[in-house]
């Protein structure tokens, strides 16, 4: 299955659960999650790097966010890198398709990962799965729920990803034939 086809997938059925996601919800007594920003009392504080230093001896939670944003950041710019890395792969086999060094409809597992990891829209996706796997960790699964399902409003950007998803059909499509041409191979 497509990379893409599964993300599509999984953001849909995100999309679809609507409130039975926000069920469990965490009790008057659980600290608020996001912080207000009021609370850490830094507003006497010189310079961004004072102020972050100060809010992760906070609250260590701060850490964890900072270094996935800072990641997703890297990882931004190194789309384009990743992307040539998928497009040189794909060439090279489909120079092996030619040579007849690999069968016909075959991918190349390596260029499709690299491709996937060029995905601007992937990338955010991602670091936003490894985001809500720290709030997780740190605050339990009751208040990412509650934080995702009532705090952040997603509509916009399940939007855009979904939109960028469909715009990238043509991808799909051709793994549909390949697939169905598979299937066909093999009932014969």
């Amino acid at each position: 299955m497509n990379l893409r086809l599964l993300l599509i997938v999984v953001v849909m059925a995100f999309l679809a659960a609507g409130d039975p996601l926000t069920a469990a919800e965490p009790s008057a007594t659980d600290s608020p999650f996001p912080r207000s920003l009021d609370s850490y009392g830094d507003a006497n504080l010189g310079g961004i790097l004072d102020v972050i230093f100060h809010r992760i001896r906070e609250e260590s939670f701060n850490l964890a966010a900072t270094l996935i944003f800072f990641t997703a950041i890297i990882h931004k710019f190194m789309a384009g890198k990743f992307m040539a890395l998928s497009h040189r792969g794909r060439h090279e086999h489909e120079e092996n398709i030619r040579k007849s060094n690999a069968l016909r409809h075959s991918v190349h597992f390596k260029a499709e990962v690299f491709h996937f990891l060029g995905e601007v829209e992937v990338i955010f996706s991602l670091w936003a799965v490894a985001l809500i796997g720290m709030i997780v960790a740190f605050y339990g699964w009751p208040m990412a729920i509650q934080y995702i399902g009532q705090e952040v409003n997603f509509t916009e950007a399940a939007f855009v990803v979904v939109i960028m998803m469909l715009a990238a059909k043509r991808p799909i499509l051709k793994d549909i034939l390949i697939f169905r041409a598979c299937c066909v191979c093999m009932g014969e």
